[in-house]
């Protein structure tokens, strides 16, 4: 496996696992009380959102050629530091 290839699977592991939380994450707002419920329905969709447009992200990458793929991930790094970051703190406000 090449760089790309390495990088691109380890990607879609993060998106798997953030994945698996979002369900998590639904469990929880099922247990909460009504208004909690909203709130916490909300966050998960603009949470999904955010996963989605990093999964449509990740698909152009793969696609990228040698020559694109440097500019392309920088880019596409920062976006997915964003999603990073919201899932990261999805899970704290769900754990306080």
């Amino acid at each position: 496996m090449n760089n790309k290839e390495l990088y691109l699977k380890k990607v879609q592991t993060e998106l798997d696992e953030w994945k698996a939380q979002i369900e998590l994450f639904r469990a929880k707002a099922a247990s909460a009380t009504a208004d909690a419920k909203i709130s916490m329905n909300q966050d998960i969709k603009v949470l999904e959102e955010k996963v989605a447009d990093g999964k449509a992200k990740l698909a152009e990458l793969s696609k990228s050629s040698e020559s694109t793929y440097d500019a392309m991930k920088r880019t596409f790094e920062t976006k997915w530091e964003i999603i990073k970051t919201s899932v990261v703190d999805m899970s704290k406000k769900l754990s306080a």
